[in-house]
């Protein structure tokens, strides 16, 4: 499947804490807007770069963890940034 298709793909609105990780050592907070089975959408308050990074999110319950491709990051009229980001690998179960 490619990109194209995947952007059509159902998405789950989700709110919940996150912390990404870059490549580049630099530490973010982050909330997550919306995810599938693909990829994650997040908002954060400090810009992020392209590339692979290792992304937490927190629930009540669990706690799950990513290997992620972050493939774009562009300001939102709040001041922040939103960022979209690939999943490369999925959580153990």
């Amino acid at each position: 499947m490619d990109v194209t298709e995947r952007r059509f793909l159902e998405r789950i609105e989700l709110t919940l804490p996150a912390v990404i990780k870059t490549q580049h050592g630099k530490t973010i907070q982050a909330t997550t807007r919306e995810i599938n089975r693909f990829g994650i959408g997040f908002i954060h308050g400090q810009p992020i770069l392209i590339g692979e990074a290792a992304v937490r999110i927190s629930s009540d319950a669990r706690e799950y963890c990513y290997q992620v491709s972050i493939e774009w990051c562009v300001p939102c009229e709040n001041g922040g940034f939103h960022s979209g980001c690939r999943i490369l690998t999925q959580p153990a179960i």
